[in-house]
Parts: structure tokens; C-alpha cells; sequence
């Protein structure tokens, strides 16, 4: 059959409704996709009347997309990537010219570790370019099925053969306290275990890599707290006399912006690894490929931060 409800549709409407759907604004989509807010407004008063829906509607002060638009976003989504990647040809890609946005999807970890040095490289790059992350959950692949983001960034690799995961790196795990804290001055694995933890678990159960560790040696850690995320974890430490573990390259970062010191672990935990995955059918997208490899760029810099002796503690004050 013939696609013959589309003769009638402008395509760019299309390309609109992604952005609306997107960002629930008429003045970000504007910006997003290059037109007036009047160009937008009347595209979006087209969609309306085409799709037989409102879309947008409003809720207090901004626009929430309806139950209709809120299942038509993935499904166009998919449909528009598919159609790129159909015309898309491995023509010349000048990232200084870039406009577009860039997305992935990450954990809170990437904002301590990775996401400053990654920003960084497109800002000197693409610096047109714009950068969203969007929060991690499984399963990750339908993240990148629906084409909602275009890199999904965790501690996972995909065992789906349409999915191409690459270790973007790996870092050892250290302890973690608020400066001055005592047990950094002599970290033995009778006052590590004794010491008041966050644990993080995004799951919200189940031991962490830290416990499988111990538990092999025959001992276990006073859990104080679980939280969810790393930030949560960083910044509770931060403020009272617990401590937590945490991949070394996450440790270097918080350490700058938090009153937070590190110390090497009295046993050996496996170092965390972090994988970029993507869509192989998006591999040979000249546009995609330069995002995919100024991600794999960061190995560098995080390879020197976790390669470095623990770091320095600063004396009590």
C-alpha cells in the first residue's frame, strides 16, 4: 500500500512535532528547529487540525503534551531516525557548523566524572552544537530503539545484537569521607567495615560491588544509609561523619566542587567499567559517529585521573 495519508501532510510539520513533543515549548522548538515563534505557533495549530489531537495542552504556567502525543513521541521519533538514516550518506560532516543537539542517556555519575571533560571537547569542537542528558533506566536499549537519546552511557553492556557497546573507561573505587575525617589517616578493613556507609543503589536493593568484595573476605560494612544516586551519597558525606566507596574518577571530580577527600581501599574491589552504547544502524551516520567519538575522546582524561596514585589528603583542620 501507499503511504497516501501523507501526500497531504507537509513533512516539516513532522520535524515540528518531534521538537514540540520534545521540549513542550513553542519558544525552545523555535529555537530548536530554526523558525519564528509565530512559524511555530501556526505549525503547531496544523498539527492540530491534521492529527485531530491538541497535542499541547496547557498545565499551570507551561504545556504538557497530551495522552495522545505522549504515545505518537517515540513512534515519530523512530520513524524520523529511520528515514534519516535511509538518506543519510557518508558525506562530509563540519562539526563547526553544527546546530543540532546531541543527546544521551546517563546516570548521575556522568556529571562528576565524564560530562565536564565531554562538554568541554563539543564546546571547542561543535560549539553551536547543544548537549541534553537524560536520565538512565532499563531496559537502556529501548532508550535507543524509540531513538529517544542517541548514545545511552552505564556501568551495563548490551548483549542485543543491534546494540554496539564500547568501554569508554574504567576506574578503581576508593574511600570517600569529609575532609579531616579520621578513618582517611588509617583506612584498615576492620575501621572501614566499622565506618558509618552510603551506599548507592539504584535499584533501591541488593548488595553493591563493594559487599560482593568483602563478603568474599569474610566481612561486611555498617550500611548507615542507602540512597539512589551517587549525588545523594556525595553530598550526605559531605555534611556528617559517614563515608561511602565510589569509582575513583567520580571521587576527582566531587572533591573539586565538595569538601570531600579519598583514600585507597585496605582490599580489592573490580574496577567499575562504563560503556557507550549505540544503535549500529546510526555506526556509519558521519554526525553521530563524531559525537560517539568525542565521547571515547574523555578515555583519555579519565584514564590519567584513574591511573594517579590516590589522592592527596589534606591535612585535619
Amino acid at each position: 500500500m501507499r503511504p497516501t495519508q501523507l501526500r497531504r501532510l507537509d513533512m516539516n510539520l513532522l520535524v515540528v512535532a518531534d521538537a514540540l513533543l520534545e521540549t513542550c515549548s513553542v519558544t525552545e522548538t523555535a529555537e530548536l528547529v530554526g523558525l519564528s515563534q509565530p512559524a511555530v505557533s501556526r505549525a503547531l495549530g496544523r498539527l492540530r487540525d491534521e492529527l485531530g489531537d491538541p497535542l499541547l495542552v496547557r498545565d499551570g504556567r507551561g504545556l504538557v503534551p497530551t495522552p495522545f502525543a505522549s504515545s505518537l513521541r517515540p513512534r515519530l521519533r523512530a520513524s524520523l531516525l529511520e528515514l534519516e538514516r535511509t538518506l543519510a550518506h557518508d558525506g562530509a560532516f563540519d562539526p563547526a557548523a553544527e546546530r543540532g543537539t546531541f543527546s544521551l542517556a546517563s546516570a548521575d555519575f556522568a556529571a562528576f566524572s565524564f560530562l565536564p571533560v565531554a562538554l568541554s571537547r563539543l564546546a571547542e569542537k561543535a560549539p553551536g552544537a547543544r548537549l541534553v542528558m537524560s536520565p538512565y533506566r532499563e531496559p537502556f536499549e529501548a532508550l535507543l530503539e524509540a531513538g529517544e537519546v542517541d548514545v545511552v552511557v552505564g556501568h551495563r553492556p548490551s548483549q542485543k545484537a543491534w546494540v554496539r557497546s564500547v568501554e569508554l573507561f574504567a576506574s578503581p573505587w576508593v574511600l570517600v569521607a569529609r575532609r579531616g575525617h579520621a578513618l582517611l589517616r588509617a583506612p584498615t578493613l576492620e575501621r572501614v567495615c566499622r565506618a558509618a556507609h552510603v551506599l548507592v543503589s539504584p535499584e533501591g536493593q541488593g548488595p553493591g560491588p563493594v559487599d560482593v568484595a568483602l563478603e568474599a573476605l569474610g566481612h561486611r560494612r555498617h550500611v548507615a544509609l542507602r540512597v539512589h544516586d551517587f549525588t545523594g551519597a556525595l553530598a550526605v558525606v559531605a555534611q556528617s561523619r559517614t563515608v561511602t566507596v565510589v569509582p575513583k574518577v567520580l571521587a576527582e571530580g566531587a572533591r573539586r566542587v565538595l569538601p570531600l577527600a579519598a583514600a585507597k581501599l585496605p582490599f580489592e574491589v573490580p574496577a567499575a567499567r562504563v560503556f557507550v552504547s549505540y544503535h549500529t544502524a546510526r555506526e556509519a551516520d558521519p554526525r553521530h559517529r563524531f559525537f560517539r567519538d568525542e565521547l571515547r575522546g574523555v578515555e583519555r582524561e579519565v584514564a590519567r585521573v584513574a591511573s594517579n596514585e590516590a589522592p592527596r589528603r589534606r591535612p585535619p583542620r
